[in-house]
């Protein structure tokens, strides 16, 4: 090999890793673009199919009621709301009120979240099994901090009528999951967490509540009032 082969061969191997690192940028900037409100979410289109005709969740972790919410409340393009009874309940040892609550509902329960299976394998399951396709998804960090935000910007995700995702990290077979929906924007409570498509991060309760507001009003109108929800009881207290 003489020196202009040297040179050329050279030249190539850096033309690689020049292209190779703008690849990677491409990406990284492609997957992870901020949103500064709601607004973005307004169009956002999902499609449900086959949904349980009641769900019992288990309360060994407070995760899984956020999770099931979309499927027990939901609502589609022209704002009709579809509802199934939804029971959170120590499968061990059910209390009577959740036994004569479902004696008088009379719709027996066809879906069970318990604890075989972790929070994030749970949302997984439910985006895959429910959820046919979604533009967005909510996605809840793992941890108290992540509870406390997501357990008040969950009825979001039922006016949108998108998964919820409880996770610490995005990983490969979140990314999977992601791509099979068709998934373009996230909703994240948390700020460890990264994002995937266009990104929307809640870091305050206020935030939540003015995004929130807003949804309401451009979906339906006009709205009485909003429920907060306290987040305290779902974690043990520290004297």
């Amino acid at each position: 090999m003489n020196k202009n082969d040297k040179l050329i061969s050279v030249v190539g191997v850096i033309i690689l890793i020049l292209a190779s690192i703008g690849i990677y940028t491409w990406n990284t900037e492609e997957t992870s673009k901020h949103i500064s409100s709601i607004d973005d979410f307004y169009t956002v289109s999902s499609s449900l199919t086959n949904l349980p005709d009641a769900v019992a969740v288990s309360d060994s972790d407070p995760f899984y009621a956020l999770i099931a919410t979309p499927l027990a409340v939901n609502y589609n393009a022209d704002g009709q709301q579809e509802i199934i009874p939804m029971y959170v309940q120590n499968f061990t040892d059910t209390s009577r009120a959740i036994s004569r609550a479902e004696d008088q509902i009379g719709i027996s329960t066809n879906e069970f979240i318990d604890c075989t299976k972790s929070a994030k394998e749970w949302s997984i399951y439910i985006a895959k099994q429910y959820f046919v396709e979604s533009d967005a998804a909510l996605i809840i960090e793992n941890n108290e901090a992540g509870y406390n935000l997501g357990v008040m910007a969950t009825p979001i995700a039922s006016y949108l009528s998108i998964p919820i995702i409880v996770t610490a990290n995005i990983d490969n077979n979140i990314t999977e999951l992601f791509n099979g929906l068709g998934l373009k924007k996230t909703i994240i409570c948390g700020d460890n967490i990264e994002g995937y498509g266009e990104v929307l991060r809640f870091s305050t309760v206020e935030d939540i509540i003015n995004n929130t507001t807003k949804l309401l009003i451009n979906k339906f109108g006009k709205f009485d009032y909003i429920t907060i929800t306290n987040p305290i009881d779902a974690w043990p207290q520290e004297i």
